[in-house]
């Protein structure tokens, strides 16, 4: 999913005619019964998420938007240097099965969750939520009230299913292609007030798209 937005047992990253990543998982049930653990980001981890978000996008996120919404959401010209960039100074961390990533998330420290992203491969075994959980607990230590995130269609469910709520569906244009998502948030408050709206100071500047995570 994008999550917004799972994968590897032992894997190979290969670029196919398409020129962009995909992940092909080159063992049996290796990656089935091994724990997940969650470790913070490395910047060396950069270009598997990068390639683990592609190949996601590409096989999970696919069932909910057009191709060309799917190319230009998951372009290859994403700079490396600049996907890695975006992790700095952020709660980052990595999901791993015997060493290898599985899954990964970042959120600001204003507490919005940029990307949230599991490899297609191990969809539906609770790293996205363990992956938010951790999230929740960072923003929790540094007194943090509200989660929000730009979420999108195939990623809502899982969102609602955490506590989140829509805000609103918004149609976005993504590098020249529009497409929708919705904007979510979770309040982390003790007394909750329901009428309370994310402030877009929230998002992160993200040049090549400030309201789809990529």
């Amino acid at each position: 999913m994008q999550l917004k937005s799972d994968r590897l047992a032992p894997m190979i990253v290969t670029a196919n005619a398409a020129k962009h990543w995909t992940i092909r998982n080159t063992g049996a049930n290796m990656g089935n019964t091994a724990p997940l653990h969650l470790r913070p980001f490395r910047p060396e981890d950069a270009e598997t998420c990068l390639a683990l978000f592609r190949d996601c996008v590409h096989r999970v996120n696919s069932r909910d938007y057009t191709p060309d919404q799917i190319m230009a959401w998951a372009s290859p010209t994403i700079d490396l240097e600049t996907w890695r960039a975006r992790f700095n100074d952020r709660f980052a961390y990595v999901a791993t099965k015997d060493d290898r990533i599985v899954g990964f998330s970042d959120m600001t420290r204003n507490g919005h969750l940029d990307r949230l992203f599991v490899s297609a491969d191990h969809q539906g075994r609770g790293i996205a939520r363990r992956l938010v959980e951790r999230l929740l607990r960072d923003a929790t230590d540094h007194s943090i009230e509200e989660i929000t995130t730009d979420a999108s269609i195939t990623a809502k469910p899982f969102f609602l299913s955490r506590g989140f709520v829509v805000v609103k569906e918004q149609t976005i244009e993504c590098r020249g292609v529009r497409m929708n998502n919705y904007v979510m948030n979770k309040s982390l408050r003790r007394n909750d007030d329901s009428n309370y709206k994310p402030t877009s100071e929230r998002r992160p500047d993200n040049p090549e798209n400030r309201s789809f995570p990529s």
